[in-house]
């Protein structure tokens, strides 16, 4: 693994000379245009969608922050811990987590062994901009775009200069965070390289209510290190190119349950993504996106006193080429897409492999007085040539108002089997079909930004309702276990969104508030009797909802974050659950700005009431605790 690290980035470094060389080249000869970019999928062709920028709404600004923590504290995405360090999963409007289609760059970066990813472990600092893609878009996305989709991406601009931040955080339990990131952008390039150094002992007392007495976690640290490096090259004012690569290396420590007495376990993720982007514009109207990415991972885990060793490694190459065509109130896409994986570990009796290829195209028509928004997509897939049901996704906006937007979408949506449901020894089933299913949403926002002088509110309400067949389940099959496409689920619901902001002289106020009400239900069993029948999921909680709250006066703000989640069911008939939980945060901060230089530090109290509580069960989560950070940033803009 440490040779593969090295040779990546002395190639990125080749490549980094090279281009910076053919770019001084260029720049002895002709001046470059400004590029002029042909709007892509996520921009163009998402009519009917209820979609967040997930950094403008977050008012906590920590850099060494993971996704998992700001979409569990600013979004309507329910976010299921598996301990302080541990696994972190989503659950999109009752789905599972490998009902969330995560994009980086484009680029779907789920795990080929099972489709999901750890949000725990992305560090959200590295990402420019974080989206999301609330409902299902599997037209638009592919495979697991059920629940929804997270879109990560890099956001390259010329002439912006040096750029330099650096940051750390100290608290509770032995936590220390160390970032660094650095920018050029100049007349034909931009680069960026950032660094994350994270590590925990993650020591706490706990309450064990199996023992009635506080204990002291054991086997729960945690390191974590990331390099990022993400380089655009403007070739001339109408093609440019631009290559990432991420780099992870996470070894931890998995503490013992409540029921637990010890526990030796430990794990180690390393992963290398590379993402690249090729662009052309024919013109103002025509665009080609060619797109590759390439992910490696591998996982060894090792318990010692069950004497289990295992490892699994895979890797994933994918390719996407699409051309758009946007000329005033109508666009078209055509595209393709292919995904090809092989996977390899102690419960594959051999080498398992996946090819998946896709083909979409797209509409979108603008009414001329741009109060009406339609869009429609189409997509064919197959798996290891078997044919996936077409899917397809239409969506409509409409403004009645300047001040009020309507919306709403029908979709089909799928997702294919991962490695693990068709290889996994013993109890792969190489026969699974794709879960396939249908889903509608309407909702209605209302944005009030020049009505009042120093306020401004902001409010959305969505309803939703999502029918799945085929979902993928595992059930004992005699003394084994086995995937089947078991169940039909039925997911209804609603979500809301407030914000609001006042602002005068030095004195600003913001409220941020997100609710969610979530059923999701089986509908079918084919044993007599089953008591999981119409029964909620387990671990979706019916409500859940987040609170931000800043009050800013000059250099000076204090946050306050509250969260809730209702019960949580432990059991498919419904008998057994976890109490709701409802914890509250608060931070002070303090903000100066000294010539180029910004200098942010801040004190954050986490579960401020010192609330006990589980998000899984028999797995402890921390109670009170402190952490304070400090951030430097350093901005020079091009002369």
């Amino acid at each position: 693994m440490k040779l593969r690290v090295i040779i990546l980035f002395v190639l990125l470094l080749l490549m980094h000379t090279s281009f910076e060389g053919f770019a001084q080249k260029i720049d002895s000869t002709i001046t470059i245009k400004p590029f002029e970019v042909v709007e892509n999928r996520w921009n163009i062709f998402t009519a009917g969608t209820k979609k967040q920028n997930l950094k403008s709404t977050v008012l906590l600004d920590e850099p060494t922050a993971n996704l998992a923590d700001l979409l569990n504290q600013n979004s309507q995405v329910f976010v299921k811990y598996y301990g302080m360090g541990s696994l972190a999963t989503t659950s999109f409007r009752g789905g599972s987590a490998s009902h969330t289609a995560i994009l980086w760059n484009g680029i779907n970066i789920s795990s080929p062994f099972n489709a999901l990813i750890d949000l725990s472990l992305i560090p959200a600092g590295f990402m420019d901009e974080i989206s999301l893609n609330y409902g299902g878009a599997g037209g638009l996305w592919g495979s697991g775009a059920v629940g929804g989709a997270i879109h990560l991406r890099d956001n390259h601009q010329l002439n912006k200069g040096v750029s330099v931040e650096i940051g750390t955080s100290v608290g509770s339990f032995g936590s220390f965070s160390a970032f660094a990131k650095a920018g050029f952008s100049g007349k034909k390039s931009s680069h960026k390289i950032g660094f994350l150094s994270q590590s925990a002992e993650n020591n706490f007392e706990y309450f064990n209510p199996y023992s009635n007495k506080n204990e002291l976690l054991k086997n729960a640290q945690l390191k974590n290190q990331a390099i990022y490096s993400s380089h655009q090259f403007f070739i001339n004012s109408k093609n440019h190119f631009n290559i990432s690569a991420w780099f992870q290396n996470t070894n931890r420590e998995i503490p013992p349950t409540f029921i637990e007495k010890n526990s030796k376990t430990n794990q180690a993720d390393q992963s290398i993504k590379i993402s690249s982007q090729y662009t052309k514009r024919f013109n103002k109207k025509l665009g080609l996106f060619v797109r590759g990415g390439y992910i490696n991972e591998y996982l060894e885990y090792n318990d010692s006193i069950r004497s289990i060793y295992s490892y699994n490694y895979a890797n994933k190459a994918v390719g996407e080429a699409e051309l758009i065509f946007d000329k005033n109130q109508h666009a078209f896409n055509f595209g393709l897409n292919g995904a090809f994986a092989d996977a390899l570990g102690e419960n594959y009796l051999s080498q398992g492999n996946q090819k998946n290829i896709a083909a979409f195209v797209g509409y979108r028509f603008i009414s001329k007085n741009k109060k009406l928004n339609l869009a429609a997509n189409v997509r064919q897939a197959q798996q290891n040539k078997k044919v996936v049901p077409i899917t397809y996704f239409f969506g409509a906006d409409y403004k009645v108002f300047d001040w009020l937007k309507l919306y709403g979408n029908v979709a089909r949506v799928y997702r294919l089997p991962a490695m693990n449901d068709l290889y996994w020894t013993p109890g792969g089933n190489s026969n699974l079909l794709a879960e396939d299913g249908f889903t509608e949403e309407i909702g209605f926002s209302i944005k009030l930004d020049e009505v009042f002088e120093k306020f401004s509110f902001e409010n959305k309400m969505t309803i939703f309702n999502r029918n799945m067949q085929n979902w993928i389940a595992w059930v004992p099959n005699g003394a084994i276990w086995s995937p089947q496409n078991f169940l039909e689920v039925w997911s209804r619901g609603t979500e809301t969104y407030t914000s609001i902001s006042f602002k005068s002289n030095k004195l600003t106020a913001r409220l941020n508030l997100n609710t969610s009400y979530v059923l999701s239900t089986n509908e079918k069993s084919n044993a007599a009797n089953d008591a999981s029948l119409g029964k909620q999921l387990i671990y979706v909680p019916l409500y859940t909802g987040n609170l931000n709250a800043e009050i800013g006066y000059d250099k000076f703000n204090l946050i306050y974050q509250q969260q809730y989640a209702g019960y949580r069911y432990t059991t498919t008939d419904n008998a057994q659950f976890l109490l709701p939980y409802n914890i509250s945060n608060l931070a002070f901060g303090y903000k100066v700005t000294i010539k180029s230089v910004i200098l942010n530090s801040s004190f954050k109290i986490n579960n401020l009431l010192n609330t006990n509580y589980q998000m899984v069960l028999n797995r402890p989560m921390p109670l009170r605790n402190y952490q304070v950070s400090l951030t430097i940033k350093y901005q020079k803009n091009e002369n």
